[in-house]
């Protein structure tokens, strides 16, 4: 196969990044789009792709190798399903899903089928946090002693576009669950959490969560997570990234992007790593990610974030949500 032809589902604001990234690499055909607003891709046609406002429709079309889905976070799990039993190559963004069931339900139909799935988390494609994971592996950090995580965000982010269609702890805290597990690759021993909700309260959605873990190898790991900063906020994404290890430390910090421009009533940091639009081009982190996901399924080999890799996480935030709900220490055998 020279070209893989890419479908994807759900034309929101990840979809169309999808879409904008696939359109512009050598080996990639993008056939079709789906969303059940026929309006989003009339606003935003792209010459030659094909528009379907049921997905359905999109994943019956032999021609279609492999598709992004880009759907709402809860509504994951039936064209997970359905694109793994269409025989089709699947990019699902994170979370794999919100049900427990329905996660391990789309890794066995992809298991079934043969078929390879990815989950998109970003930031094991952003090279700080890459560069963490090969400062362990050539044990330059010694054994890991503790982590802090922090990722922060204004309420003009998440909140606003989300509206309490997702929870903070399965759409951003994932993040640093998956990077923790791909760095320590243990067990949890240990979970305790709490949680707040006071600026977001009327969107029914939580401010703010802290976590404590602890490994099997008694690593501890602190977490903290919150998108209710102000809007008059500078940075889009106040995160960082601290590990101890027992010969050396290592230290990721999100802040400040390295451009900023400002003018009479604002300075701005614009994303110079995830997603930056560079002329009509989306670059960085997720033009990686997703090229990374096509060479995957052109040369049949496994991809670095598998759906095995998905469930491990949203077991783990499971039992953060648990812990938030009772306020209690969640211990696993």
């Amino acid at each position: 196969m020279d070209k893989l032809r890419v479908g994807v589902i759900g034309y929101g604001f990840m979809g169309k990044m999808h879409a904008n990234i696939f359109s512009g690499l050598p080996q990639v055909e993008l056939a079709a789009v789906s969303d059940l607003d026929p309006a989003r891709f009339d606003g935003a046609r792209l010459p030659g792709v094909d528009f379907y406002p049921d997905f359905k429709d999109l994943l019956n079309r032999k021609d279609i190798d492999a598709v992004s889905i880009c759907v709402s976070d809860k509504n994951h799990f039936e064209p997970a399903m359905l694109a793994a039993q269409a025989g089709k190559t699947i990019f699902l963004e994170k979370p794999i899903a919100l049900d427990l069931g329905e996660a391990r339900q789309i890794v066995a139909a992809a298991n079934k089928a043969k078929v390879t799935l990815m989950i998109g988390f970003l930031l094991r494609f952003d090279p700080r946090y890459a560069g963490v994971k090969d400062l362990l592996d050539q044990g330059q950090l010694g054994e890991p002693v503790y982590i802090h995580a922090r990722r922060n965000s204004p309420k003009s982010e998440g909140p606003a576009r989300y509206r309490g269609s997702t929870p903070l702890l399965f759409h951003v805290t994932i993040h640093d669950l998956d990077l923790i597990f791909w760095y320590l690759n243990k067990k949890v021993k240990s979970v305790y959490a709490q949680s707040n909700s006071k600026a977001l309260k009327a969107y029914n959605m939580e401010d703010s969560l802290f976590a404590v873990l602890r490994f099997e190898d008694d690593t501890l790991v602190n977490l903290e997570s919150t998108w209710a900063l102000p809007e008059g906020n500078a940075s889009h994404l106040d995160a960082y990234m601290e590990i101890l290890g027992t010969q050396g430390m290592a230290k990721v910090e999100c802040d400040y992007s390295g451009l900023w421009f400002s003018n009479a009533a604002t300075t701005l940091f614009p994303d110079t790593m995830h997603w930056p639009q560079v002329g009509a081009n989306v670059a960085g982190d997720l033009k990686e990610e997703l090229t990374h996901f096509v060479n995957c399924a052109l040369e049949g080999v496994t991809p670095l974030v598998t759906g095995e890799d998905g469930v491990r996480s949203l077991e783990l935030a499971l039992a953060i949500q648990k812990s938030m709900d009772t306020g209690e220490v969640i211990k696993f055998e």
